[in-house]
């Protein structure tokens, strides 16, 4: 299918609104993907849109002289277009077509209205942009703040892609070290300080997925040049950001999270989670943005990304209709509550998701395999979907919207062949 105008009138603007025309200087997949599902989706009617890259854009207009795109970049920018609209759901492909004008070239996207809307791209994109911007600039990168699905999907591709997740050692105050290996006891900083200076720990270097840093003959750990993990400021963040971490990058020094600590007035009414975020997200701010809330009976501590955190501070003076006096902190001095356990003590016919899940929160079976089939059932931060899915002693298991729980300890077998468990769940 032919594109149904020129380029010429696209740079003109005379025959197609503004607002349906993007001009991009580069391809750029993240920010490019999400553009060409606006245009899909279509909402105003207005025939989807367009988007020319080799244009730099100012004001919604094309900067001239324009720069076309070069050469030899055509080829590439077109293989990557057309394998990250794969990623487009529903399925959903732009027109492309490669056009000369003033003897430089463009690549023109059309993007008419879908005809199964809404149309998203996933989490996967920036991802991928994240970690290859680490890799080919050497700087620290990150994503928004990933849910529980998020996450899992964020896993998923580390692992298909042999990705290695290090994991972030936290102290009791729930300072990380960020060096690639487990600290041992006493290693991290007791001030709420982030270890990050590659020292090297005794226990515990390998990478998440088994990936090993190598150990040199001293004992320090050889880690490679570019680190990624999973970070939400502290180690029980329900949400949390993929960072991509260069070997020199000081996370003490250059944290991308702090907090927003919100405290209310004495004797105004109790605020709860939904008070604050709802608040949040009243003032514009997107919800990757922000992380964990955590309340107290005086006010929460708010994880947000660095790069928000004084527009918050000169708008953010209220939930609903109390007043809050609100002030930025490193995330070192986090509050955290304290953590409620309670132990559970059952028999299970077997180490099935469902079963252990009916026995941790306790439902009835039929509800937890409800709960899986749902995708709202994590298993070590990954997404299960299986109920014959078999547990092990160690396991993390997540409920959303019921909380978290650990198959502390598997043990014998009753006289009726039932497997007896312990589950500590909070």
């Amino acid at each position: 299918m032919a594109i149904p105008t020129n380029i010429k009138t696209l740079l003109s603007g005379n025959v197609v609104e503004w607002a349906r025309i993007e001009f991009k200087e580069t391809w750029d997949p993240e920010a490019s993907l999400k553009t060409v599902c606006a245009f899909a989706n279509d909402l105003d009617n207005w025939g989807g849109g367009y988007i020319v890259v080799g244009a730099e854009e100012e004001n919604g207009r094309p900067v001239y002289p324009l720069k076309g795109v070069p050469v030899e970049k055509i080829d590439a920018y077109q293989k990557n277009i057309l394998e990250k609209s794969k990623f487009i759901r529903p399925a959903y492909s732009p027109i492309v077509e490669v056009v000369d004008y003033e003897d430089k070239k463009f690549i023109v996207l059309w993007c008419p209205g879908g005809d199964n809307r809404p149309y998203s791209s996933p989490k996967t994109m920036a991802i991928e942009d994240k970690i290859s911007a680490c890799d080919n600039k050497y700087i620290m990168t990150n994503t928004g703040f990933l849910d529980s699905h998020q996450q899992s999907i964020a896993r998923i591709f580390c692992k298909k892609n042999h990705i290695p997740i290090y994991p972030l050692e936290f102290s009791r105050n729930g300072s990380a070290a960020s060096d690639g290996s487990a600290a041992s006891t006493g290693s991290a900083a007791s001030n709420g300080s982030v270890a990050s200076n590659g020292s090297a720990a005794s226990t515990g270097s390998a990478a998440s997925d088994g990936n090993a840093a190598t150990t040199t003959r001293n004992g320090s750990v050889d880690l490679p040049p570019v680190r990624t993990s999973f970070y939400g400021g502290y180690e029980d963040a329900e949400r949390v950001i993929l960072i991509n971490m260069p070997d020199y990058f000081d996370l003490e020094r250059d944290n991308p999270l702090c907090i927003i600590r919100a405290e209310k007035v004495a004797g105004s009414r109790e605020l709860t989670h939904r008070d604050y975020l709802g608040s949040l997200l009243g003032l514009g701010l997107k919800r990757d943005m922000i992380g964990d809330i955590i309340v107290r009976s005086d006010g929460a501590d708010i994880i947000v990304m660095e790069d928000i955190a004084d527009f918050i501070l000169m708008n953010y003076y209220k939930a609903g209709r109390t007043s809050l006096s609100v002030s930025r902190l490193p995330i070192s001095e986090l509050i955290q509550n304290e953590r409620k356990v309670t132990i559970v003590t059952d028999t299970v016919a077997s180490l099935r998701l469902d079963s252990v899940i009916a026995s941790a929160f306790g439902l009835s079976r039929g509800k937890a395999a409800e709960a899986i089939s749902r995708g709202i059932v994590f298993v070590n931060n990954m997404e299960v979907t299986k109920t014959d899915f078999q547990i092990s002693e160690g396991d993390k298991l997540t409920l959303r919207g019921k909380g978290k729980a650990v198959l502390a300890e598997v043990g014998g077998r009753s006289r009726k062949d039932r497997q007896y468990i312990t589950i500590e769940r909070y």
